[in-house]
């Protein structure tokens, strides 16, 4: 889809903090987390409702989703990863990944003036960049 945001990510027409990425699925930061080292993972095909993906792409994605979310465990030594699916904000399927320490107050948005800025969003991808 030539407007979707994350099909621009996809094609590298716009830069984003890419943390995973194999030939169906890619991981990049939350550009306004809930909390440190929250990350969408995406597949590369476009499909705007997660049950419409064909059953390779639903299959990749929820791979990636439990590999990420074992290496997101590790190095920010959080009890539990959250995982939320939505599809309002960008119609393009986007499995939300985040590191939980509390409970459900840990998905509360922070207010704009606490979001990370790039170069804190480059030093938390250098922390969980998966090769």
């Amino acid at each position: 889809m030539n407007d979707c945001i994350f099909c621009k990510i996809i094609s590298k027409e716009i830069p984003a903090h890419i943390v995973y990425e194999d030939d169906l699925t890619i991981a990049f930061l939350d550009r306004n987390p809930v909390q440190k080292g929250h990350l969408m993972v995406i597949p590369k095909n476009h499909t705007d409702e997660f049950q419409d993906m064909p059953p390779q792409d639903y299959e990749a994605v929820w791979n990636t989703v439990k590999k990420i979310s074992s290496h997101l465990k590790r190095v920010f030594a959080s009890p539990k990863i959250g995982v939320h699916v939505e599809g309002f904000g960008v119609a393009h399927t986007h499995i939300h990944l985040i590191p939980i320490y509390t409970g459900f107050q840990d998905f509360v948005p922070k207010p704009e003036s606490e979001r990370p800025t790039d170069q804190e969003l480059t030093d938390i991808l250098e922390k969980v960049k998966m090769n």
